[in-house]
């Protein structure tokens, strides 16, 4: 896609902002329930449930907006997606199905719809609000720049969102169910999910960093390309470019490519790299926008199509990135370890009664 270096950073933080207000709405429609089954003399508990389906709405607004924003102004359309590897695709396929059940939920959202379908059938229904929030999670997860990994305060934020949230629905469960462990006033639901947490938490913060995604494609070529770390190089220093290319045609190998990469600051060319592999170190030496240009075309071996492909990037300011830095993997470990402890000794307060 052929925009200019304000127009491709500004469909970015777009799709971005999108994805994240619809991320909002949606976590605040699904906290109501478990919260007000928790903490019934929350203050204003009564007026946050009257709105629960407004915030589910707003949920399905902003992700069909920042559905849009990515289909149409990233991918180009359809055509787009023939260049996406596996993970991506799985990711887009769920985060589809999240879409039309927020769809699904918000047309039903209305009075008339209860009042057409019962209300017993109307709350069978909208229990797949569940599944797609599920769908919707893993879509993030999988893809999100911002959330891979917990390095950063927002996918910091996130995890210990997530786990509040599960962690009070576990708890909500035990008390209907009326179960306990023998081990203690709390019951299975809530165990299984504390354990699953510390699982979860060694596992994201063992695991890689976070990567940036942007598509670029000319002809039967396309690449996503990949940066380290966190959609945000910092100016100079270190910053892992990785690119993800897809050949419709099945002929192109690096191997087989005379495949260079120019860095431009402006029209001015900084660097130029052979590229045997689809992974180069580079360091953007002041804060500011860069052009990444890379060529390819092939080897007498080959025949593949030559091929030019553009990417914007921006490297931000060291400092101003430590302000969205997250707490250390050990502070925040304790961080994780002290919600879920409280929680606990939350959901002994008010023990289950014996049936």
């Amino acid at each position: 896609m052929n925009l200019n270096l304000d127009g491709q950073l500004a469909i970015i933080r777009l799709q971005q902002a999108y994805g994240f207000f619809s991320l909002v709405y949606l976590y605040i429609a699904l906290l109501a329930t478990p919260l007000s089954a928790v903490f019934p003399r929350f203050p204003g508990i009564g007026t946050y449930l009257q709105a629960r389906r407004a915030f589910g709405v707003s949920a399905f607004f902003f992700a069909f907006l920042h559905t849009s924003v990515v289909f149409f102004g990233q991918l180009g359309g359809f055509n787009g997606l023939s260049y996406l590897s596996p993970v991506y695709l799985i990711s887009i396929t769920l985060g589809t199905v999240g879409l039309l059940i927020l769809l699904l939920m918000s047309l039903t959202s209305f009075d008339y719809a209860i009042e057409k379908m019962g209300f017993k059938n109307w709350k069978r229904l909208h229990r797949f609000i569940y599944l797609g929030g599920i769908a919707v999670l893993v879509h993030v997860f999988l893809i999100g720049s911002h959330t891979n990994g917990l390095e950063s305060a927002g996918s910091q934020v996130i995890f210990l969102s997530l786990v509040i949230l599960a962690l009070l629905e576990a708890v909500r469960i035990d008390r209907k169910r009326n179960k306990k462990l023998f081990l203690g006033s709390f019951g299975y639901f809530t165990a299984v999910v504390a354990i699953a947490t510390i699982a979860l938490l060694f596992f994201f913060i063992t695991s890689a960093k976070a990567f940036a995604h942007t598509l670029e494609s000319e002809g039967s070529i396309g690449a996503v390309l990949h940066i380290d770390p966190q959609d945000e190089p910092i100016a100079g220093e270190p910053s892992n470019l990785y690119f993800d290319l897809t050949d419709q045609k099945g002929k192109f190998k690096f191997s087989n490519c005379i495949c260079t990469l120019l860095v431009k600051d402006g029209s001015r060319i900084i660097l130029t790299v052979s590229m045997d592999s689809p992974n180069k170190e580079v360091i953007f030496p002041t804060v500011g926008a860069y052009t990444l240009e890379l060529n390819g075309k092939p080897k007498a071996s080959s025949d593949f199509n030559d091929f030019n492909l553009t990417y914007i990037v921006r490297a931000e300011d060291g400092a101003s990135a430590a302000n969205l830095k997250g707490l250390d993997k050990l502070s925040f470990s304790v961080l994780t370890v002290t919600v879920v402890g409280v929680t606990l000794l939350i959901s002994t307060l008010q023990p289950v009664k014996k049936s």
